[in-house]
C-alpha cells in the first residue's frame, strides 16, 4: 500500500516551465487572439465615448511672506538669515478653498459648456472649490529650491481650463496680498506705538548722562571696566528688543483668541522637548557673541573676524537648527488648531507663538548672564559704575530708536510693494490638443491586458486539462513503476475504411510497422516481462483498439511466438473482419456459457 501511494503522481505539486507556457500559448493562440481583439474593441469603444480632457498651466513666482524685509527680530544684533525659498505656506494658501472660490467668482460660467452642450452655470452639480481640489482638476507644484509655482487645470473645455488657471493665479495674488497686509498691520501698529516712548526714554537718558559727566567731571572708564561694561551693555541691548518682540506677539495672540492658548501649547510634551533644545542652542550662541565682544570689540568684521573656522561653522549650524526647530513647532501648532482655523490665521497664530517662545527663552538666558555681569561690575568704582549705567541706557535707547525708525520705513516700503508678492511669468494659453485619453497608451494597455488575460486563462486551462497530448504528458501522468511500451503514429485511412489495415503484415518496413514491432519487443523484453496482463482501451469506440491488438499479435508471431488472439468484444466483435475471415457460428460466448471446446469455435 505504501509503495502505491509513493508512486502515485503528486497532483498538488505543479511545475510549469517556459516550454509549457509556450505550448499552452500555441495551443490556445486563437483564444488569446480573441481576448486581445476583445480588449482592443473595449478600448476603442472607450476612446469613442470618452470626453477629451485639456490641460492649461500658468507659472508664477511667489515671494515668501516669512522671508521679506525685516521684522521686530531684526533689532537683535548678530547675523541675519538669508532669503528662504520655503514657500510651503504660500502653496497651502494657493490650494485653499478661499482662493478657489475667488477664482470661480471672477469667471462667467455661462460662457462655458460641457461636451453635452450644457452651460457650466446650469450644471446639475455646480462647480465648487472643494470639488476642484478633491478631483485634482486643479493641481499646484513648486520647482525645487525656487519660488516658481506651476498652476495646472484640467477640464473638458479648453477655454475654461486656461481661464481658470489665470483666474487662480490672480486670486492667489489677491489672497496673498491681503494676508501679507493683515499680518503686517499688527507689527506696524506696535512699532509705531513704541517710537515716541523710546524717543522720550532716549532724551531722558542723554540728559542724565550729560548732567552726571558735568557734575562729577568723569568722562572715561578703564580698559577692564570698558570690557565688562561692553558685555553688560550688549546683553542689555539684546534684552530690550526681545521684550518688544514678546509684546508684539502678545498683541497678535490676544487679537486672535484661538484655542489652544499659548500656555496649553507650551505644555505639550513635543513642544517642551524642542523648547529645551532652543534654550541650549541659544546659550551656546550667546557664548560665541560674548567671546567676540570680549576679544575683538572693535573688529569691523564682527564675529567672523574673531572666531575660528570650526567655531564659525558651529555657529551657522546652530542657527540653521533653530530655523528647523521653528518650522517643526509651526507644524505642531497648526495641527493643534485643527481644520476650523483658516490657513492665513493659523500661520499668523503659529508665527506669534514661536516668536514669543524664542524671545522668552533668550530673555531668561540674558537675565542669568546679566546677573553674572552685575557681580563682576561690583568691583568697579561707583563713579565708573554710574557712568557705565548711564552710558548703557543711552546706547540701548539709541539703538532701539534707530532700529524702530528703520523698521518703520522698511514696513512702509514693504506695505507699498506688497502687491508684488505674486509675479505672473507665463499665463495659461488655450490648449489645442487634449492630454487624455492618450490613444496610444490606452490601446497599448488594452493589448497587454488582453494578452495577459488570454495567456493567464490558457495556463489555467492547460494546468487543469488532464488530456494527453504527447508522450511526455503520458509519462507524467503514469506512476513511476509503470513501464512505457511505446507510441503509434496516426495512420492515414480513407473515410469509408472501417478498420485500419494490417500494416505489420502488409507493409512490414513502414514507420508505423516499426512502432508496433518496438511495442511487441518491449512487451517481451521490457521490465517485469512475466506474469503480466495488458489492456488496450480507449475513451470512445472505433479508436483503434482492435487494430493495435491485431498488429501487436502479428508482430509477436513474426518473432516466433505462438499467439492466441481472443476477440472479447461481445457486442461488436471485429477481429474476423480485420483478418478477412468468414464468420463462425460458435465463438467465445459458447465457450463461456455452453462449455464448448475451443477447438470447435
Amino acid at each position: 500500500m505504501e509503495n502505491s501511494v509513493q508512486n502515485r503522481p503528486q497532483e498538488d505539486e505543479i511545475e510549469i516551465s517556459l516550454y509549457d507556457i509556450a505550448v499552452a500559448v500555441f495551443r490556445k493562440k486563437l483564444m488569446i487572439c480573441l481576448f486581445i481583439v476583445a480588449a482592443l474593441a473595449i478600448a476603442v469603444a472607450y476612446l469613442f465615448v470618452a470626453d477629451p480632457v485639456y490641460e492649461a498651466s500658468a507659472t508664477v513666482m511667489v515671494s515668501s511672506l516669512s522671508g521679506e524685509g525685516s521684522d521686530i527680530s531684526s533689532l537683535l544684533s548678530g547675523f541675519a538669515g538669508g532669503g528662504s525659498t520655503d514657500i510651503a505656506t504660500e502653496v497651502a494658501l494657493l490650494t485653499s478653498r478661499t482662493t478657489m472660490d475667488n477664482a470661480l467668482s471672477s469667471l462667467d460660467l455661462s460662457r462655458y459648456t460641457d461636451p453635452d452642450g450644457v452651460r457650466y452655470s446650469d450644471l446639475e452639480h455646480p462647480i465648487k472649490a472643494e470639488n476642484l481640489i478633491r478631483s485634482n482638476k486643479v493641481t499646484v507644484s513648486s520647482v525645487t529650491d525656487t519660488n516658481i509655482v506651476n498652476i495646472t487645470v484640467q477640464d473638458t473645455n479648453p477655454q475654461f481650463a486656461a481661464d481658470l488657471a489665470n483666474a487662480v493665479a490672480e486670486a492667489f495674488n489677491t489672497v496673498l496680498t491681503s494676508f501679507a497686509k493683515g499680518g503686517s498691520e499688527a507689527s506696524i501698529e506696535f512699532v509705531e506705538s513704541q517710537i515716541p516712548i523710546v524717543q522720550e526714554q532716549l532724551v531722558q537718558a542723554s540728559r542724565q548722562l550729560a548732567d552726571f559727566q558735568k557734575d562729577n567731571d568723569v568722562l572715561l572708564t578703564t580698559q577692564e571696566s570698558q570690557v565688562s561694561l561692553l558685555r553688560y551693555n550688549y546683553l542689555s541691548s539684546r534684552k530690550a528688543p526681545l521684550e518688544l518682540e514678546c509684546g508684539e506677539a502678545d498683541a497678535i495672540l490676544s487679537a486672535a483668541g484661538f484655542a489652544p492658548s499659548y500656555d496649553e501649547i507650551m505644555s505639550l510634551d513635543s513642544v517642551r522637548v524642542l523648547a529645551d533644545e532652543i534654550s541650549s542652542i541659544q546659550r551656546e550662541l550667546l557664548s560665541y557673541d560674548l567671546m567676540a565682544i570680549s576679544t575683538a570689540a572693535g573688529n569691523s568684521n564682527g564675529i567672523s573676524g574673531v572666531l575660528t573656522t570650526s567655531q564659525q561653522n558651529r555657529y551657522f549650524t546652530l542657527s540653521n537648527r533653530l530655523m528647523s526647530i521653528e518650522t517643526s513647532i509651526d507644524q505642531i501648532i497648526v495641527s493643534q488648531l485643527g481644520s476650523g482655523v483658516g490657513a492665513q490665521d493659523a500661520t499668523m497664530y503659529s508665527s506669534a507663538v514661536t516668536q514669543k517662545l524664542f524671545a522668552q527663552s533668550e530673555i531668561s538666558l540674558i537675565e542669568e548672564l546679566l546677573a553674572e555681569e552685575n557681580a563682576a561690575l561690583e568691583e568697579i568704582p561707583d563713579l565708573e559704575m554710574q557712568l557705565a549705567a548711564l552710558t548703557s541706557n543711552v546706547e540701548v535707547f539709541q539703538t532701539m530708536f534707530i532700529s524702530l525708525m528703520q523698521m518703520q520705513q522698511e514696513a512702509q516700503l514693504r506695505d507699498a510693494a506688497i502687491s508684488d508678492n505674486v509675479t505672473l511669468i507665463d499665463n495659461a494659453l488655450v490648449p489645442e490638443l487634449p492630454v487624455s485619453p492618450n490613444k496610444l497608451i490606452v490601446l497599448a494597455i488594452a493589448f497587454f491586458l488582453g494578452a495577459f488575460a488570454g495567456v493567464g486563462l490558457a495556463l489555467v486551462m492547460e494546468l487543469s486539462d488532464k488530456s494527453i497530448f504527447s508522450t511526455d504528458d503520458l509519462k507524467k501522468a503514469l506512476p513511476s513503476d509503470v513501464p512505457f511500451l511505446g507510441w503509434i503514429p496516426m495512420l492515414k485511412v480513407q473515410k469509408k475504411t472501417r478498420y485500419v489495415k494490417n500494416v505489420v503484415y502488409s507493409n512490414p518496413n513502414s514507420y508505423e510497422s516499426e512502432k508496433y514491432k518496438l511495442i511487441a519487443s518491449n512487451i517481451v523484453f521490457g521490465r517485469n516481462s512475466r506474469d503480466r496482463v495488458l489492456t488496450v482501451c480507449s475513451t470512445e469506440k472505433n479508436e483503434g483498439k482492435t487494430s493495435v491488438m491485431a498488429n501487436i499479435a502479428i508482430a509477436l508471431t513474426q518473432n516466433g511466438y505462438k499467439v492466441l488472439l481472443v476477440d472479447g468484444d461481445l457486442r461488436m466483435p471485429s477481429c474476423e473482419q480485420f483478418f478477412n475471415l468468414e464468420h463462425q457460428e460458435r465463438g467465445l460466448v459458447d465457450v463461456l456459457m455452453n462449455d464448448e471446446p475451443i477447438d470447435n469455435c
